[in-house]
């Protein structure tokens, strides 16, 4: 799902945030507004990134980390500058899953190049013990499995 979040300051000289999202093909609706006390944005600027996201965020209105930085980003500079335009950023939520995809499936293979090694002890004739690096069959089949690689 595509959103657009517009942040700036109204006629009010209140900060204004509204997130819009796509329910049809370039069609975009209103589906949160959130009015905030200039003065208690200015604070929470001052106070660090923590108490700015703390006081964004709410029930009704709950970005991931990756766009809440983004959006705390805009708010700090609307203030910084004393830009009262509104700015507009745009997210696709499918794109950020894909990307998140591919990551895990690169995060698993890695798994996989440094966890397939096993230490197999093996008496020998003599009766004194071998230790070899093997690899695991089992967790090499058990990762491709995980990952969708038919081996």
């Amino acid at each position: 799902m595509r959103h657009k979040i517009v942040i700036g300051i109204n006629e009010k000289n209140a900060l204004e945030i509204q997130e819009h999202s796509e329910l049809e093909d370039e069609q975009f609706f209103l589906v949160y507004k959130n009015i905030y006390n200039s003065d208690d944005i200015k604070s929470a600027i001052e106070e660090g990134d923590r108490a700015l996201i703390d006081k964004l965020r709410n029930d009704k209105f709950f970005p991931s980390s990756d766009y809440m930085n983004q959006i705390m980003d805009v708010v700090k500079n609307i203030y910084a500058v004393n830009d009262e335009n509104p700015f507009e950023l745009s997210f696709d939520d499918q794109e950020f899953n894909i990307e998140e995809a591919v990551e895990s499936k690169e995060d698993i293979e890695d798994e996989k190049d440094v966890e397939t090694k096993k230490t197999v002890e093996t008496k020998t004739p003599d009766d004194t013990t071998k230790k070899d690096d093997k690899i695991d069959e089992d967790k090499n089949d058990e990762i491709d499995e995980l990952i969708g690689n038919d081996s």
